[in-house]
């Protein structure tokens, strides 16, 4: 067997993918044996135990790299996205009724406000 140069292992990467692309992907896969590993996979608990081990930590770390970082996150957006950001938070946001409510009724805010009025205003 001769040894390959680029040229040839080119041609022959070209070559397989377009086999691959020319087939359907359920004569390599089975899609009954894929769902059923992705429904075993993403099991209320087995999400949670993910996000515990794997998004938890993770968000960590970025929210800590991104506050030690002098770049802002502006810097990496196109300006296409920049402008449609901009436009979309100078919109009043409406809230649906039951969730002012909602708020309203939480013991939570009211000591929340509780605790603002009493620091900000003085005493009597």
């Amino acid at each position: 067997m001769s040894d390959l140069d680029d040229a040839s292992l080119l041609e022959l990467l070209d070559l397989t993918f377009d086999a691959l692309c020319a087939s359907r992907v359920s004569d390599w896969v089975d899609p009954d044996r894929v769902l059923a590993a992705v429904d075993l996979a993403l099991t209320p608990g087995r999400v949670t135990d993910w996000h515990a081990r794997l998004g938890i930590p993770l968000r960590t770390r970025l929210l800590a790299r991104a506050a030690k970082s002098g770049i802002k996150l502006g810097a990496w957006l196109p300006a296409e996205a920049t402008a449609s950001l901009t436009a979309l938070l100078g919109q009043p946001v409406h809230l649906p009724r039951k969730a002012i409510d909602e708020m309203v009724a939480s013991e939570q805010v009211r000591e929340t406000v509780r605790t603002t009025l009493q620091e900000t205003c003085p005493r009597w």
